[in-house]
């Protein structure tokens, strides 16, 4: 079971509602049954919290999933959310490793010469 950090957005969007800004408090209380469900991974969105993106907060990601709702799960980058931290993919992996987020299913997305042969080389 996977969840979604902008679900209630997402859920706005399809209803025609303005985009809504979420405490810190609906968040939690968003993601509290799935992760007591034992949700696995979360997939945390292009979109911004408090301005900054979700893939770069290390408040949500690590803070309020990891360590106040004891999220054991993987955070799993969405496809090219990772893209909108920096122009160097490098220094983006970074800024949201030190976030808390888990992995990045896009590595090898348009990456020349970042293909499986290179990655067994390096690890």
């Amino acid at each position: 079971m996977a969840a979604d950090l902008t679900s209630l957005s997402l859920a706005a969007a399809r209803d025609g509602l303005k985009a809504k800004k979420f405490s810190a408090r609906e968040l939690t209380e968003a993601h509290i049954t799935a992760i007591e469900a034992g949700v696995g991974s979360i997939m945390p969105s292009y979109s911004s919290w408090n301005g900054v993106k979700c893939s770069a907060s290390k408040r949500l990601l690590t803070d309020i999933l990891k360590n106040e709702l004891g999220f054991q799960g993987f955070l799993i980058s969405d496809y090219n959310a990772i893209d909108q931290l920096a122009k160097d993919y490098k220094e983006a992996v970074a800024i949201s490793v030190n976030a808390g987020m888990d992995l990045f299913p896009d590595y090898l997305k348009n990456r020349p010469g970042h293909d499986m042969a290179v990655l067994r080389q390096h690890y």
